[in-house]
């Protein structure tokens, strides 16, 4: 379930690896080497260069910032962010352009999680 979730973010337009994001693998981005792509740190503190499509740790804190860093890029509002409602029992992603009350002139991306919240929000985004 987590893996679809991830494979739906790394799908969308909007999205792209940055520094601090932690993999599914157990790999923390550190940076990207023009020539040898991204570098990570694994759990047994080496350093290496990620060989395969990895996917991203959405239940990592870190990770989630940083989606939430690209969900406000994609819709090109810095005051964008998560909400837990607790009826129904349900994550938003509001701001002052798409209030969950108001209405908004947009769809409002929800979700179960935080996580799946961000995924939609990165996937409605215009």
């Amino acid at each position: 379930m987590r893996d679809d979730l991830a494979k739906r973010a790394v799908a969308c337009k909007g999205w792209r690896w940055t520094p601090g994001m932690a993999t599914t693998d157990g790999e923390r981005l550190l940076f990207e080497d023009r020539v040898m792509g991204w570098q990570a740190w694994s759990l047994d503190r080496r350093r290496h260069t990620l060989d395969s499509d990895p996917l991203p740790d959405l239940t990592d804190p870190a990770t989630l910032g940083c989606v939430l860093a690209l969900v406000r890029e994609a819709w090109e509002d810095p005051y964008m962010m998560t909400k837990y409602w607790r009826a129904p029992r349900i994550w938003t992603c509001k701001s002052d352009e798409v209030h969950p009350l108001l209405g908004g002139g947009r769809g409002i991306p929800k979700g179960k999680t935080e996580a799946a919240a961000l995924v939609a929000a990165l996937e409605a985004a215009p």
